[in-house]
């Protein structure tokens, strides 16, 4: 419900400059869910001025309530309401929640009854609410078709709350339609913090072998990005103790990661942009900010929480447009990666700016729109990621030419001193003729002798010289290749750790064996980390088997290989159809890497999908530009086409995804495999192997257990790769039912 008020204290400047509110904007993220029909009907208030009334004392008063149509709403501080009014449903008998936001305390009385119905309120602890759903104020009821309720609420406010209530309206939602939303927008929130966790390990293992101070900078902020994405809609307070204090201090909680996030912001910029350095006014003024985010918590530690929070939201506009001023600028001077820098500010105001409309009506709202400033988030924590790496590479380039310059002056050192000593070779020799031809002329030229030994002595010692020089430059050119040898290892040893990461992603073979009785896995990456993967899962009483192909390999084909996990991994809890998962999928890669709006990514994946349904002795395959192969007990081979379409990438044709139902049969092999084996270069001719030759030698050896056709594939592909170089990564998933 206040997804924008910690992640995005820029969002509440503007709003507020708008005289828009940032709390009624955020309310809006909730609403969502359609409001149901239920018909609403004598709503009276009264103000318990005092907070003398309880339950007991104040039905004697109702002929002092006032019709909420004909007054506006009071100024009430901390005195308490007390309202009244009537529920009708004209649908069918059903469960409902009645939302009243923003309120500190809230109590729901059945006066028809006259019995309490719930608690809830945003300061009120988790153990004493009726129902629990992050930080939405609910309470449930039960109305009957054409039945009118009457029901009395007490409601509260508190200064302590950044947010007062602006009118005493609520909602009611049908229980079913609101958790089923609220599931769909919880998964979402844990799918960002999935994003946001892996950028923050990655770039920890590469500060670790950089120790770039860049990266402490920014490992802050997707530190903090990642505990907003679950602590705005309340689900971190789910996870606290049902008696824990801090559910009271949301308000002071925001105020503090609000300036925590706007104090790492600036200073990441300061130290990418080099601010010290080359701009020592927007130094100064970055700094003045930070000192201002820092003293702008003070009253929140005091109680004064609105006046934080309004003090927060004017420094988060100010900051937001000096970053902005200080990004455009360093594109115009060519710093480098400033365009890394500025496309990633650019993609956070575009879900900024898409948020900042939906609020105030511009656009419709939906989970797009919704979750648009995390996604512009995210975006702007992995084009930062790419900012950092290109500045190393950037310092390695220059590394690299520094010791070009050093070589270069070894040589022209080199050369000089050969011309040197030629030079004094040739006037030694003619001296020494004129000595010979000139002896009744030695004493006049004793002088002379005597002057070109003192040349002869400062050329040795320029000679001299220059060879120490030439021995120090030589020896600043071994650090300096210790020294790249050194980061090239640090590198490694992250890339072999994040292949430990990968491989954990895996199906457990425990698990694979518990559920197939023969099976074998060729998995042989080209590189370290893999852009091939292979995935499983047992759901609903049915077996789901995939063989993946990721675009790339290395460490992009290995990101690409943890979306298309995570992505698996949702998709079959909602649907066990292969073809109704490979849609699934292919809108999954498309919506992650942007690609529906026009983003320049076109990776992707080739794949094919097997679902065993034991109960029913099926196996339904489907596949995205990867066939199956199956061979029979009785030798019979057939091979089942795959759909001429990838998942993801830009291409704007329709895609059509049809699955194939195969009746199971005993002793029946069944093979998915990438491209891998069949497109390596090898045997005698330096050519493919071909997709015709590696059938051929799964169907010779389909006859031997598992096992032994994996060593039988595994000793094929070595023999013909022979000593040349493995081209692209290699799977092969076999199994027998």
């Amino acid at each position: 419900m206040y997804q924008e008020s910690i992640l995005y204290p820029y969002l509440r400047a503007l709003i507020v400059t708008f005289s828009f509110s940032l709390f009624s904007a955020s309310t809006a993220v909730s609403s969502s869910v359609k409001e149901s029909d239920l018909i609403k009907e004598n709503v009276l208030f009264y103000v318990d001025e005092g907070n003398v009334h309880d339950f007991q004392s104040i039905n004697s008063l109702f002929d002092e309530f006032k019709f909420l149509s004909d007054h506006s709403f009071p100024e009430i501080g901390e005195n308490q309401i007390w309202m009244k009014f009537d529920l009708r449903s004209n649908e069918k008998d059903n469960s409902y929640f009645i939302e009243f936001p923003d309120w500190a305390e809230v109590e729901l009385y059945d006066l028809s009854d006259n019995v309490k119905i719930g608690n809830t309120g945003v300061m009120t602890l988790l153990e004493e609410r009726t129902v629990v759903s992050g930080n939405k104020n609910l309470i449930p009821i039960a109305l009957f078709k054409g039945v009118s309720e009457n029901y009395l609420v007490r409601l509260k406010a508190s200064h302590e709350y950044m947010v007062t209530p602006t009118d005493l309206s609520f909602k009611t939602y049908p229980q079913a339609k609101f958790n089923e939303e609220n599931l769909l927008r919880r998964n979402i929130s844990y799918f960002f913090l999935g994003v946001f966790l892996i950028m923050f390990f990655y770039n920890f293992f590469v500060f670790i072998s950089t120790n770039d101070r860049s990266y402490v900078y920014y490992l802050m902020i997707v530190g903090i990005l990642s505990i907003t994405s679950v602590f705005n809609d309340g689900y971190l307070l789910e996870m606290l103790p049902l008696n824990s204090e801090l559910v009271r201090d949301f308000g002071q909680i925001d105020v503090i990661l609000s300036s925590m996030l706007g104090i790492s912001i600036l200073l990441f910029v300061r130290r990418f942009h080099q601010l010290t350095t080359f701009d020592p006014l927007f130094n100064r003024i970055t700094l003045i900010i930070i000192a201002s985010l820092v003293l702008v918590t003070l009253p929140d530690l005091f109680g004064q929480v609105a006046l934080s929070a309004n003090l927060s939201s004017l420094l988060g506009l100010l900051t937001f447009l000096f970053v902005l001023i200080i990004s455009i600028r360093s594109y115009l001077r060519k710093y480098p990666s400033s365009e890394y820098f500025l496309l990633a500010y650019i993609f956070f105001i575009a879900g900024f700016m898409t948020y900042l409309f939906k609020s105030i009506g511009l656009i419709p709202s939906s989970l797009w729109t919704d979750f648009s400033m995390l996604i512009g988030s995210s975006i702007e924590t992995v084009l930062f990621s790419f900012a950092l790496s290109n500045r190393i590479n950037i310092l390695k380039k220059e590394n690299e030419e520094k010791q070009e310059e050093i070589i270069q002056h070894l040589q022209v050192n080199s050369d000089l001193q050969t011309k040197v000593n030629r030079e004094l070779e040739g006037k030694v020799m003619e001296r020494t003729k004129e000595i010979k031809d000139q002896n009744t002329k030695l004493h006049k030229q004793q002088k002379e002798l005597i002057t070109l030994n003192e040349e002869i002595r400062q050329q040795n010692e320029e000679i001299s010289a220059q060879r120490d020089m030439v021995q120090e430059k030589s020896k600043l050119l071994e650090n300096a290749m210790l020294d790249i040898q050194r980061k090239n290892n640090d590198i490694l040893s992250s890339i072999n750790y994040a292949k430990k990461i990968q491989n954990a992603i895996f199906p457990r073979k425990e698990e694979l064996d518990r559920h197939l009785n023969e099976h074998f896995i060729l998995f042989k990456p080209r590189d370290i980390v893999s852009g091939d993967f292979y995935w499983f899962k047992e759901h609903n009483e049915k077996l789901a088997l995939a063989v993946v192909d990721c675009t790339g390999h290395g460490v992009p084909g290995a990101f690409m290989s943890m979306i298309g996990d995570v992505l698996l991994n949702n998709i079959i809890l909602q649907t066990q159809n292969p073809e109704r998962i490979l849609y699934a999928l292919d809108h999954g890669i498309r919506n992650v890497l942007g690609q529906d709006k026009g983003g320049d990514r076109n990776d992707g994946m080739d794949l094919s999908i097997c679902v065993i349904d034991r109960a029913e002795q099926t196996l339904t395959y489907c596949g995205a530009n990867s066939p199956l192969f199956m061979v029979k007990q009785d030798g019979e081979e057939h091979l089942f086409t795959p759909n001429k379409c990838a998942i993801g990438g830009h291409n704007k044709k329709e895609k059509i995804f049809q699955s194939r139902v195969i009746p199971l049969e005993q002793g029946t092999n069944y093979y998915m495999y990438s491209d891998g084996f069949q497109d390596q270069f090898g045997g005698p001719d330096n050519r493919k192997y071909m997709s015709k030759r590696f059938r051929k030698t799964l169907l010779d050896g389909s006859a031997f257990t598992m096992e032994t056709q994996r060593q039988l594939l595994n000793e094929s592909f070595e023999n013909w790769k022979g000593k040349g170089k493995q081209i692209d990564d290699v799977l092969v998933f076999g199994f027998r039912v």
